[in-house]
């Protein structure tokens, strides 16, 4: 037996991620675009890798580096 608070869950759920879903050609066709505009096969940005192959987005999740950081390279031998 669902609840009526489960019910109402199960709908604000529902059109939250039916919104999602109608949304997600244009996003698409926005990666899909910057990577044609830019001639890229792939880019790496803060958490994530994206390639298109065969118009085909893959995204793959990847280390987090600053973008405003430059790496500290620290001498480990111990001679200053």
């Amino acid at each position: 037996m669902v609840t009526d608070l489960q019910f109402y869950n199960a709908v604000k759920s529902y059109k939250y991620r039916n919104s999602l879903i109608r949304d997600l050609p244009e996003i698409k066709s926005d990666i899909t675009q910057y990577l044609q505009d830019k001639e890229l096969s792939e880019v790496k940005i803060p958490g994530y890798s994206i390639a298109l192959s065969n118009g085909s987005i893959n995204i793959t999740e990847a280390p987090i580096r600053p973008l405003n950081q430059l790496e500290l390279k620290l001498n480990e031998g111990g001679d200053n």
